[in-house]
This record gives structure tokens, sequence and C-alpha cells, in this order.
């Protein structure tokens, strides 16, 4: 082996197991070796094992290209995460800094946005507490599963509040919404005329979900899907007013 590959380490904190999964750290500048190259593959299998991720930046270094790529890593294979900056203590501070800080990170990755972020030192134990809350809390949003009747209920309150706008001449009519899986939180949105649904309302939806359910640390996945069930097609559950 070598001390580029994981390693796992099965802790218990409170009553609860858990596993760790230590991986190596990514070189940030110059050329990836054969071998670091090795390690980063090798990180991405550890991503795919892990149920939440803990992402680990420098604070004095922010967040990296490299950084930014294995971030979006963990968007796409779908796991939750939680966004560390380490050695905090070594920072100068005012009153605005960490803000300031989650505001720039936000603008470097967008997707990050629904992810905790604490300001932690390894070296001190620094907040290293509320790591332990924030994985509790991320994992259970991680794996919620919304009931179909309030979801529908509050899928209505969404489209009256902002009905979906219909291309070239088409309107799609909303029918209902279901939750096909968790780890993520996944959704299946039956319309029908779904070419006549833009993507940016798709990602109004998701919005709303975050508003209402939280999904901290999480990634949604929603597949809209055309609805070919004739009952529905005059009289839809939910319908969008025509623009």
């Amino acid at each position: 082996g070598t001390t580029r590959d994981p390693v796992d380490t099965f802790v218990e904190k409170d009553g609860q197991p858990y596993l760790l999964i230590d991986t190596a750290g990514i070189r940030r500048r110059g050329k990836i070796k054969d071998l670091e190259k090795y390690a980063v593959g090798r990180g991405k299998l550890a991503i795919e094992r892990a149920d939440v991720v803990l992402l680990v930046i420098d604070a004095e270094e922010g967040i990296t290209e490299t950084d930014a790529h294995v971030f979006g890593l963990t968007q796409e294979m779908g796991r939750a995460a939680i966004l560390l900056v380490n050695k905090w203590d070594l920072v100068e501070k005012d009153t605005n800094t960490s803000g300031e800080y989650v505001k720039k990170i936000q603008e470097t990755c967008k997707f990050l946005k629904h992810c905790p972020i604490q300001f932690i030192s390894a070296m001190t134990g620094q907040r290293t507490h509320r790591v332990w809350e924030e994985i509790k809390t991320v994992y259970e949003h991680y794996s919620f599963r919304a009931p179909t009747s309030g979801l529908n209920n509050n899928l209505q309150d969404w489209v009256n509040r902002r009905p979906p706008h219909g291309i070239r001449g088409r309107h799609p009519k909303i029918l209902y919404m279901t939750q096909v899986g968790v780890q993520p939180p996944t959704f299946a949105l039956f319309v029908k005329n779904r070419d006549a649904l833009h993507f940016s309302y798709e990602r109004y939806l998701i919005n709303q979900m975050r508003e209402t359910y939280g999904f901290t640390g999480t990634p949604i996945r929603l597949h809209v899907r055309e609805s070919r069930r004739r009952d529905y097609s005059d009289r839809p559950v939910i319908d969008a007013p025509n623009h």
C-alpha cells in the first residue's frame, strides 16, 4: 500500500458508530505526478463510499481550483457535504471576517450555498465539536423522505406563487410530484407538455424545497417526466394558468 491510500477508522460518538475514511491530501500546485493522480482516483472511490463528505480547506489559502473540482465531484456523485475551513486560528479577524469568507466561498462554488460551513482549528480543537453535530444534521436531511400528500400541497403553493411560463405558445401542466429516493433526496415531477417547462423553473422548485424542508448539505435530484396518463390530460391536479 501507500500512505496516499484512504485510511478507514471506526469511531463511536454518543453511542453512534461512524466509519471515517481519511483520504490523502491532493496536490494544489504544479504538475500532478502519477502517484498523486492515483491518490485523486482513490479519493473519488472514497467519496463513492461515503454518505457525508467533509471538505477541508486551508483558511489562509482559500478554495483552490483543485478544491473546486473535488467539491464538484461530491455533488455529481450525490453525496452530502460539509465544508471545514481549517487553521482558522491563524487568520486575522474582525467582526465581519467569517461572513465575508462565506460569501467568497459561495461566489467561487455556487453549489456550496446549501452546505454548512464550520471554521475550525484541528491543531487547537477550536469548534471541532460542532462538526459532529453538523454530521448528524446533514445525514438526517440526506435521508429525509417527504410525505407525498404534504409535498403536493406545498407544490400547489409554489405553483400558485409563481406559475410556469410556456414556451413557443405551449403551456406546461404540472400534475404532481413524488419522492422516489433518498441519499440524496430524489423527486419525480410529472408534467403534461414537459418540453414547455423551462429549466429555470426546475431550479425554482428545488429552491422552494430547500426553503420548506431544509435539505442542509445535500444535493437534490429532480427528474421531470412527461405524463401520459389520460385521466390527467384535461384536469391536472396542479394547473399553471396560461400567460
